[in-house]
């Protein structure tokens, strides 16, 4: 019996691994008065650690404006949480490499700017990794990754004893609405796989502030009515809650770290 409980355990995790993809997310606090100089550095060395050897399949930044304790959020994709330790190490390479390339004078002035960026970035910071449900949610077809959007982070914790019939609420009481509002612009929905935060979130895009708060009147409205089916159920069952607002300020593109207009 305990070689089937055992054997069933790694079919769940295997099935798991290959329905997800993992969101490594990195949390900075970069003073706000280094934040120009930060974003710099930044772009540069994400730049230098380019290459066709890496892991991941997306490096975006985003900007702290309303709750939480941190002024940057760094947000990396992966196929598989292994690859996260590994990817690290090769982004080391090529940074090394691209530094030999350089003359001896510039090599050492790019050391040392490497070193101020890393002392910024590591400094206060912490991580965790999460895995993405990649069946939820939805992204609207005139989504534009390259241009300034309001991004909000709602996080939940429900246990996992009542994780799913959440989630399936959650569907249809939160994420439905959103679409039928239509000023959501893209919502994905996360669980914990590592770190400290919550079991749950989700993550919406909105392409500005004046949108945001329509969107916020428009939810209003509807729970006046009292229009909120199952929506006792989801708070009974959501655990722990709260919202935090973010900003886009740039994402990697071909090589490049292309910053949100």
């Amino acid at each position: 019996m305990k070689k089937i409980k055992i054997l069933i355990l790694l079919l769940f995790i295997a099935n798991l691994s290959f329905a997800q993809n993992y969101l490594s997310l990195t949390y900075l606090k970069v003073p706000r008065e280094k934040m120009s100089e930060f974003l710099g550095l930044h772009k540069e060395m994400v730049e230098a650690q380019e290459g066709e050897n890496r892991l991941l399949n997306g490096h975006w930044v985003f900007a702290h404006r309303f709750a939480a304790n941190y002024s940057l959020l760094v947000v990396q994709s992966f196929n598989d949480p292994s690859d996260i330790d590994k990817d690290q190490a090769l982004s080391r390479q090529n940074s090394n490499k691209y530094a030999s390339t350089l003359s001896e004078e510039e090599n050492k002035a790019f050391k040392e700017r490497r070193s101020s960026w890393l002392s910024m970035y590591l400094e206060g910071h912490y991580d965790e990794v999460r895995y993405r449900h990649e069946s939820a949610g939805f992204r609207n077809e005139n989504f534009d990754n390259t241009s300034s959007k309001v991004v909000v982070i709602s996080w939940y914790n429900p246990s996992y004893a009542n994780m799913k019939e959440f989630r399936e609420i959650y569907e249809k009481q939160k994420i439905s609405v959103e679409k039928e509002l239509g000023n959501s612009e893209k919502i994905i929905t996360t669980s914990h796989f590592s770190g400290r935060s919550p079991t749950f979130s989700s993550v919406m895009w909105y392409p500005s502030w004046e949108v945001f708060a329509k969107n916020e009147a428009a939810l209003d409205e509807i729970q006046a009515s009292g229009d909120n089916s199952n929506g006792g159920r989801m708070w009974e069952i959501a655990g722990d809650h709260w919202d935090e607002i973010l900003v886009t300020v740039g994402h990697m593109n071909e090589g490049k770290f292309i910053i949100a207009k």
